[in-house]
């Protein structure tokens, strides 16, 4: 774990954590609600930069996860995703905003399925959370109205979400939110890591094993940045369970292979291939599965 230091400044943080920033979105055909992609790159391995007193951390786009699953072959499953209708039981600030991340991952999960009706399910979800958490401005009308106009055209709907998560990104660094910017940090990271263990364990594929192995890092990032609002039984309670669950990455081993990055001109992404080789044995991978849906499963209760 590293050490503590100074105030917290996040950069790209809403805008990226669900989404990779992805430039201006452009319309076509004069309509303002058609979004055209044509210059955008959307690079689906980009983490987000969070600077502590002049260091940067990097923590992950839930994002990127749900892509890796669509991309070993996992079908869609309603069942690794939080229900909306459950929204409505987050009744605290701290319920409220780590949900918040945990439907932004949701978000992303459902729009790589090109799953538009749950798409825009979730987009409104979010959109009511982040006005009772005071993040006024981010998913208003137009953003809904846009993400409807797009359905069937996923590029698209990233462009418009990270739109809308830079609205968001905005109001953050000039108010003082930093309490909730790392409880929807950790959320979502929560969900996507509870995605990645599910599908770990269902298909024993090796590179998404390598994908949850390989988290020890950001989740030694995330207890730095909760740690900081340590200042309630919520988040003393939560500290601790990532603590426990961070016990279970201390047997693993690492090791980095380069790989030249891959651009699909077509689509206008950017695949990063190189890659962390993880060695981590059936029990510790055990453990993290069993810790992280006993994590995830408290928070949306």
């Amino acid at each position: 774990m590293f050490k503590k230091s100074g105030k917290l400044l996040y950069t790209a943080t809403i805008a990226s954590f669900i989404f990779v920033s992805c430039g201006d979105s452009k319309s076509t055909g004069g309509d303002e609600n058609l979004v055209n992609v044509e210059d955008t790159f959307i690079d689906p391995n980009q983490n987000l930069g969070i600077e502590l007193d002049g260091q940067m951390f990097s923590i992950p786009s839930p994002v990127q996860t749900a892509m890796l699953i669509q991309k070993v072959g996992a079908n869609y499953n309603p069942k690794v995703i939080n229900s909306p209708d459950k929204a409505a039981n987050y009744s605290t600030t701290y319920q409220k905003a780590l949900n918040l991340g945990l439907y932004g991952a949701d978000l992303g999960y459902v729009t790589i399925y090109d799953k538009d009706d749950e798409s825009i399910s979730y987009l409104k979800t979010i959109r009511s959370l982040t006005d009772q958490l005071g993040i006024t401005g981010a998913f208003d009308e137009e953003i809904v109205t846009r993400f409807t106009n797009n359905r069937g055209n996923q590029d698209s709907l990233l462009v418009i979400v990270s739109d809308a998560y830079k609205n968001a990104d905005t109001y953050l660094k000039n108010n003082d939110k930093n309490d909730v910017v790392a409880l929807i940090l950790a959320g979502g990271w929560l969900e996507s890591m509870f995605f990645a263990v599910i599908v770990a364990e269902e298909t024993k594929n090796q590179e998404m094993i390598a994908r949850v192995g390989d988290q020890k890092n950001i989740l030694g990032n995330l207890i730095e940045l909760l740690s900081y609002h340590r200042t309630t039984e919520d988040y003393e309670r939560l500290i601790l369970e990532l603590e426990d669950l961070y016990s279970y990455f201390e047997n693993i081993k690492y090791s980095y292979e380069f790989v030249a990055p891959v651009t699909n001109e077509e689509r206008k992404t950017t695949e990063i291939l190189s890659k962390t080789n993880v060695d981590i044995s059936p029990e510790d991978l055990q453990g993290i599965t069993n810790k992280v849906k006993s994590i995830r499963n408290e928070i949306t209760r």
